[in-house]
């Protein structure tokens, strides 16, 4: 084994497993190329189909290691088997320092000329390729022994690592003292110097080989892992048009404060809508385009990693990101560590990849697979209980009726009037449960009205079920918030009364010391199906929101909520366990949607949405008359992607006697113009794909300047909202439309009356 004992001239900074940033990391391509032919990187792949091919200059190796930290690993290698060891060339060259060489080879031996070109020989022949295991044979200089493993990126050799200098019982020091003389060596020096030799029996020198073998072919697994990234960056460096089409953002951020990004590939704009100057600029930055409500867990993530130092690549988990137009995407993120010598982070390299779709669709299919088991199950549930209820009220017939014609014939003094009176009890206290029993079954008898909700929530209030409720329940206070202009559903009231007890009954049994039970309504527009509220449609609905201040309801109990049989309760004392199946078995006959929201830190809030309805209510809301906000045949133009919505504010337009037109998309709005002007536009904010409202307004302002508009939304006021108003738009008004808010603000916008 030969030393050297000159600063090596290719120095490399990178910690092991990383690229280094030496001069050969441009070259190194070309490098491969000449070594292993221009498929160099099919033939690293085809390992165990051809032979090895040397590289003789060593500088591949260096361009993959630091040779400081390769050096590091020597040492300790040495120092805890006792064995000399060296990094070096295909040819036997050295590529590291000597670890632990003794005073016979380093000072003796290859202070000869002869003896330092049979080092030479010696271990080239002793590195030489075997993919089977450690080469292990006695120095072909001074016959000591030693070993060696090749260290490989593929089908490149690129080094080797060789230990040894030592003697075992069957040395022959005669034949080295031989030797001796033969290269010209001091005989005296020799023989005291070889005193000094490690001695280890060939057993346990076999052992440390193949160790040595396992930690030469770690090393190669790494170059090969290194070699693939080489290759990799060179191809899309090659093929620039690649790069532009393919949906990976390639990013660079150095650990810095807001992770400024150093580089960062073309078609990042694709994905954030910034371009890849905003970026590097510093104009963006890629910790304020995380959402807000991710930030601090990828921050968290990162911090993990970054502090685990026998971390160099990790994938985080999905998070979302901000566009330049404000829309949500999400992403997945596969980050590598740029560590120096010491092991400290200095940069991140990163792959960006969109998966909202992804996520939608698996998120879709998570709440479809637990709708299903739930509708499998309540239509299981339903069908036994609306067989067991037909059979109850068979029974019950005669318990409810008998006890009322047998107290028509007793006196009033009869000491059997009590006890007759408690079966009539009982039995309408059976007759009750059967009912809930039939709803359950989806068997009820509905009756579809039009049904005012805030009329049913005042009628439920002035109830004797309230009123007892209030007693039994004294320190929980009630309060109402109901929407003036609500519009009307259809359904049962009756029905509808007993989602409101059986929620209002629940609320304040959740508060044994008392609170505040909150009962509100409200119209709202949904202007996109949302999975965390059941698959709710697109459209126009009344939110009925009940809340409390109570114990809160865990993640595991609202599974399995409004499963039959299942509360919390003590079963019969308070509840038969039926109350929340009936309220899920009501919502869905009247073709709504409910969720609920809680935990157990406290506070319980249900929200049920229900379809609303164009039909008349039976009382005209408001103290206005139609004639207050009557038009005169003013053209007003609907612009709104939703065929229902142009249908609905068209109807209601038309019915105020104005001349209305309707576009669904802002391209189609801007050639209407072109031949027939509007003297007002009724505008949606939210239009999807195309234009949305501020871009339409703003593309309409430049062909007709001064158009008066007002916006319309099923969301509430937004910063886009905000900047068409700046741009000449007049009111906004919340979706859902109703005759007198969408008249009067027709009506104050084309007289320029803005409040």
């Amino acid at each position: 084994m030969q030393g050297s004992d000159n600063a090596h001239p290719f120095q490399s900074h990178d910690p092991v497993g990383t690229m280094s940033e030496s001069p050969f990391r441009e070259d190194l391509v070309s490098l491969l190329e000449s070594i292993a032919g221009s498929d160099w990187h099919r033939q690293t792949n085809d390992i165990a189909s051809a032979r090895t091919r040397p590289d003789p200059s060593g500088r591949i190796f260096q361009a993959l290691f630091s040779i400081d930290e390769i050096q590091e690993i020597q040492d300790a290698f040495a120092r805890a088997t006792g064995v000399a060891s060296i990094i070096t060339r295909t040819d036997g060259v050295p590529l590291t320092q000597p670890s632990n060489f003794c005073d016979l080879c380093q000072n003796i031996i290859r202070k000869t000329e002869k003896g330092l070109k049979n080092c030479f020989h010696s271990d080239a022949d002793i590195g030489r390729h075997n993919p089977e295991g450690p080469v292990i044979q006695t120095c072909l200089s001074g016959g000591l022994w030693d070993a060696g493993a090749s260290i490989t990126a593929g089908r490149i050799h690129i080094a080797n690592w060789l230990i040894g200098q030592v003697m075992n019982e069957e040395t022959d020091r005669d034949r080295m003292l031989n030797y001796a003389r033969e290269i010209g060596a001091d005989e005296e020096a020799f023989l005291a110097a070889l005193e000094n030799v490690t001695v280890m029996s060939t057993e346990q020198f076999r052992q440390v080989s193949r160790t040595l073998f396992l930690m030469a072919n770690q090393m190669s697994q790494r170059a090969f892992q290194n070699l693939q990234l080489t290759h990799t960056i060179s191809e899309l460096g090659r093929t620039e048009g690649i790069i532009s089409r393919s949906p990976a953002v390639a990013f660079r951020w150095k650990r810095e404060p807001g992770w400024p990004v150093a580089f960062v590939t073309q078609n990042v704009e694709r994905l954030f809508g910034y371009t890849a100057e905003d970026f590097v600029s510093g104009r963006v930055s890629y910790k304020n385009a995380i959402h807000p409500d991710d930030a601090d867990r990828v921050r968290e993530e990162l911090r993990r990693n970054i502090l685990d130092r026998g971390i160099r690549e990790f994938t985080y988990e999905p998070y979302r990101i901000l566009t330049r137009s404000g829309d949500v995407k999400w992403v997945e993120d596969i980050t590598s560590l740029i560590r120096n010598p010491q092991g400290e982070v200095t940069a991140f390299d990163g792959i960006v990849i969109e998966i909202t779709e992804r996520m939608e669709m698996e998120r879709e299919k998570a709440a479809l697979e637990s709708q299903l088991q739930h509708a499998q199950k309540m239509e299981l549930v339903g069908t036994l209980a609306g067989g067991v209820a037909h059979d109850l009220n068979n029974i019950l017939g005669a318990i409810v009726a008998y006890p009322d014609l047998l107290l028509m014939d007793l006196p009033e003094d009869s000491p059997l009037r009590e006890p007759i009176e408690q079966i009539s009890l009982s039995g309408q206290r059976a007759a009750d449960i059967v009912q809930d029993l039939l709803t359950l079954a989806r068997r009820g008898v509905m009756v579809k009205e039009v049904i005012h909700l805030n009329t049913v929530v005042s009628d439920y209030l002035e109830s004797p079920d309230h009123r007892k409720l209030a007693v039994s329940h004294p320190q929980v206070v009630t309060e109402t918030d109901l929407e003036e202009d609500l519009l009307n559903i259809q359904g049962s009231p009756a029905h509808l009364s007993k989602i409101l007890m059986n929620l209002v009954t629940n609320a304040a049994e959740a508060m044994p010391h008392g609170g505040t039970v909150r009962i509100s309504t409200e119209n709202v527009y949904l202007d996109r199906g949302r999975a965390e509220h059941d698959n709710v449609k697109e459209g126009d609905y009344v939110v009925l929101r009940i809340s409390d201040q109570g114990t809160g309801i865990s993640s595991r109990d609202r599974e399995r909520i409004f499963e039959p049989f299942y509360t919390r309760k003590e079963m019969g004392a308070s509840g038969t366990g039926l109350g929340m199946a009936v309220v899920w078995g009501t919502v869905k006959d009247h073709e709504g949607h409910i969720s609920v929201q809680s935990g157990r830190a406290g506070g319980t809030t249900f929200h049920i949405y229900f379809p609303i309805t164009r039909k008349e209510a039976p009382e005209a809301p408001g103290t206005l008359t139609v004639e207050d906000y009557q038009g005169r045949g003013e053209k007003i133009l609907v612009i709104d992607d939703v065929d229902e919505q142009r249908e609905i504010a068209s109807a209601l337009l038309s019915r105020l006697g104005y001349a209305v037109s309707t576009a669904a998309s802002g391209r189609e709005a801007l050639d209407h113009l072109e031949t027939k002007p509007a003297d007002l536009l009724l505008l949606d904010m939210i239009m999807d794909p195309g234009w949305d409202g501020l871009e339409t307004f703003r593309k309409i302002l430049e062909r007709h300047p001064g158009q008066k508009a007002i916006i319309a939304s099923g969301f509430s006021e937004t910063g886009r909202v905000r900047e068409a108003q700046k741009l000449g738009a007049g009111l906004y008004i919340k979706k859902p439309y109703t005759l007198a808010k969408l008249g009067l603000a027709v009506r104050d916008e084309l007289a320029g009356q803005r409040g």
